[in-house]
């Protein structure tokens, strides 16, 4: 998309920038986080018995030169580019849409719940499933097919091994 996803300063500004864009990690991964003591501090709520360890983020201990974030959600990222229309309009939509599907899978916060490889390797997105067939003559879907192909060919000349089918 051209921009850094988390543009920062520094290790604090990075995390702020994640913490508004994909919300606070849940409570279990703060309690036993090795470096959750470096970014938030703990306090307890007086209103209840037993008293629940609470996590909040350091933001006082912030730089004075914030970058300012890019994006508030990743869903902003479904806005699309300007200027297309008709077929190359729709195809934009539905790849923005896959593209920010597989991106909340692999930024999941909590490990056990993220995508796993294997299922990146079969998302839509990656396969571009879900460009197939109703885009015969859009010369968006002809430059993405053009972009991976070129990828593609400029991997196999860099492993060797990695050979590219004519389907691309």
């Amino acid at each position: 998309m051209g921009k850094a996803l988390f543009p920062s300063s520094d290790e604090f500004d990075m995390m702020r920038h994640i913490l508004r864009v994909l919300g606070k990690p849940p409570k279990h991964l703060l309690n036993s986080g090795v470096y959750t003591k470096q970014f938030f501090q703990h306090y307890y709520a007086r209103s209840e018995k037993r008293r629940p360890r609470l996590w909040m983020f350091k933001a006082k201990l912030y730089s004075s030169s914030c970058i300012p974030c890019t994006v508030n959600s990743l869903y902003q990222l479904l806005e699309g580019c300007d200027g297309l229309t008709g077929e190359d309009a729709r195809a934009d939509n539905l790849d923005r849409r896959s593209f920010v599907d597989l991106l909340v899978k692999m930024m999941h916060l909590d490990p056990n719940e993220r995508i796993r490889p294997n299922q990146i390797l079969q998302h839509p997105f990656i396969t571009m499933s879900h460009l197939d067939g109703d885009f015969n003559d859009c010369q968006y879907v002809k430059s993405c097919l053009d972009l991976l192909s070129g990828h593609l060919t400029e991997t196999s000349l860099n492993q060797g091994d990695f050979q590219t089918s004519s389907a691309v």
